[in-house]
């Protein structure tokens, strides 16, 4: 994938292997560099960290959300943070690292990437999964503001992929 990435899409139904393929899409296509993974909820972001590893996946991992001390977590050998200058921090240490996030902690992502305190920014994905991105978007009748499709895939807001 050249500058400014490439997307591709994949509709399937509940049950299909959705995980799987992303899984072994970030073995073949990101071998080096930071691979963002975002989900709709907590829930499903567990059960993400610990399919990728059931899967072989032995990179360093982080998860950017509220379960901090989580024990699903902890014995997947992933801490969770909401501290975008300590991913940053963290990135700094591994040619090849995962961080699966909620679409709700996008805040702390961006962040990273804007070289918080000094803190050298969080570098550019080499690949960004979403799952279940369309419903990022709110009701045309909702004044919920937060994370959007838009914020999601803007190459200038998340960091882009290289």
């Amino acid at each position: 994938m050249g500058p400014g990435g490439n997307r591709g899409s994949l509709v399937s139904a509940t049950g299909t292997g959705k995980t799987l393929i992303a899984a072994e899409t970030a073995r073949c296509l990101a071998p080096t560099g930071g691979t963002l993974v975002l989900v709709p909820t907590l829930d499903l972001l567990t059960q993400t960290v610990t399919a990728w590893r059931t899967l072989g996946h032995d990179e360093p991992m982080l998860a950017i959300c509220s379960l901090e001390g989580d024990t699903a977590l902890g014995a997947a050998g992933v801490r969770a943070t909401t501290s975008g200058p300590s991913l940053a921090l963290w990135a700094q240490q591994h040619a090849r690292y995962t961080v699966f996030s909620t679409y709700a902690s996008l805040g702390a992502i961006i962040h990273a990437h804007t070289g918080p305190y000094g803190i050298p920014a969080l570098p550019a994905w080499t690949l960004i999964l979403s799952d279940l991105c369309f419903r990022l978007e709110p009701p045309a009748t909702s004044t919920r503001p937060g994370p959007t499709s838009t914020t999601t895939h803007s190459s200038r807001r998340s960091g882009g992929c290289t």
